[in-house]
C-alpha cells in the first residue's frame, strides 16, 4: 500500500467508490496526505455514503493475521463546476494557511487554473490509503467533519493535510497531473456485479 490519495475525475456523480463504472480518470495525487485544495473543492452537503474495503490485522491464537473487510464512509462528489465555486469562495483560507499571503494566492490561483483543464463532469476523492493507516474509525469520522464549516474543521484539515508538520506549504498544492499523466481506469458492468457480490461477502470492520 502506498499510502496515496487521489482525486477522481469521474462521468457521473458517484461518492460511493464501489460503484464506480465505466472510465474515470486520476487527475490528481498525493502521498501520506490530503492537500488542502481538494477540502476546500465540497462541503459536508456533498457527502454521501461509501463504502471502501481495506485489510485488517488482528491476532488470531496469538497470531497475527490479516482479513480483507469492509466499511461505511462518509465520502464527497460534486460536479466539476460547483466545486470550482466552493474553491473560488477559499481563497483565503490559502492565503491564512500559507507562510505568506501571496504564496497562499497563487496557491489558490493554480488550484482555479486546473478545474477548467477537466474533461469529465464530475468530482470525487479516493482517500482510502491515507484513512486505514490507523484507527479507521475515528480517520473516517474526522475525515468527514473536515467538510463542515467551523473551526474545528480547519483543524482536521491541516491534520489530513499535514500542514503543521511541513512548513514548505506543500499541503497547499493539488496535485493535479499533466493530463499525459492522468491514470485511466474502467470497470464493466459485470465487474461491477462481481465486486458487488465480493463486498457482500466481507465482513464489517465495526
Amino acid at each position: 500500500m502506498s499510502n496515496g490519495a487521489d482525486l477522481l475525475n469521474t462521468p457521473s456523480r458517484v461518492a460511493d467508490l464501489s460503484t464506480l463504472e465505466g472510465e474515470w480518470l486520476g487527475v490528481a495525487g498525493a502521498r501520506a496526505r490530503i492537500p488542502i485544495p481538494w477540502f476546500c473543492m465540497f462541503d459536508s452537503s456533498d457527502l454521501e455514503p461509501c463504502t471502501i474495503s481495506y485489510q485488517s490485522y488482528a491476532p488470531v491464537d496469538g497470531k497475527p493475521m490479516s482479513r480483507l473487510v469492509k466499511a461505511v464512509i462518509l465520502n464527497p462528489s460534486s460536479s466539476v463546476a460547483d466545486s470550482k465555486l466552493k474553491l473560488a469562495k477559499s481563497r483565503r483560507i490559502f492565503e491564512t494557511l500559507a507562510a505568506d499571503a501571496t504564496i497562499g494566492h497563487e496557491y489558490w490561483a493554480a488550484a482555479m487554473s486546473q478545474l477548467d483543464r477537466l474533461p469529465l463532469p464530475f468530482l470525487t476523492i479516493d482517500a482510502t490509503e491515507i484513512l486505514v493507516m490507523d484507527d479507521v474509525k475515528m480517520s473516517t469520522d474526522e475525515f468527514a467533519r473536515a467538510f463542515g464549516n467551523d473551526a474545528k474543521a480547519i483543524d482536521l484539515i491541516k491534520k489530513f493535510s499535514c500542514i503543521e508538520d511541513d512548513p514548505s506549504d506543500a499541503a497547499l498544492e493539488s496535485g493535479f497531473f499533466d493530463p499525459q499523466y492522468r491514470s485511466r481506469s474502467t470497470r464493466t458492468a459485470e465487474a461491477r456485479q462481481q465486486w458487488d457480490a465480493a463486498l457482500a461477502q466481507m465482513p464489517l470492520d465495526w
